[in-house]
C-alpha cells in the first residue's frame, strides 16, 4: 500500500507570498510588541507571521538589554521598517 499524508498547512496558502506583497523592502509597518527578550523584540504585525528585531538593530544610544527592558513593554505599539527579505530562509530583516 502507498499512502499520502497531507496536513492542514499544506492545504492553506503560503503566508509568505502575502507578506512579501504587502510589505516590500522599505515598507514601514506598525505592530504590537509581543515579547521583550534579552536579544530583541518579537513584534506581532500580521495574523500569520511575527517579526523579530535584534537588539543591535534598535536605535538606542546604548544597545543593551537593560535599556530595552526599561523603555519598552509588551502590547506597546511599535513601528518597524522592512530592510531586506530572505525568502529562502522565510525571514524579513526589520529595522
Amino acid at each position: 500500500k502507498h499512502r499520502i499524508s497531507l496536513g492542514m498547512k499544506q492545504c492553506a496558502d503560503d503566508p509568505w507570498q502575502d507578506i512579501i506583497k504587502k510589505h516590500p523592502v522599505g515598507t514601514e509597518v506598525e505592530g504590537e510588541i509581543k515579547k521583550v527578550a534579552d536579544s530583541g523584540l518579537v513584534i506581532d504585525f500580521s495574523e500569520t507571521v511575527d517579526g523579530f528585531i535584534h537588539i543591535s538593530d534598535l536605535s538606542w544610544e546604548e544597545n543593551n538589554k537593560d535599556t530595552v527592558h526599561q523603555a519598552l513593554t509588551m502590547s506597546q505599539q511599535f513601528c518597524i521598517l522592512a530592510d531586506s527579505i530572505r525568502l529562502s530562509r522565510r525571514s524579513i530583516v526589520w529595522r
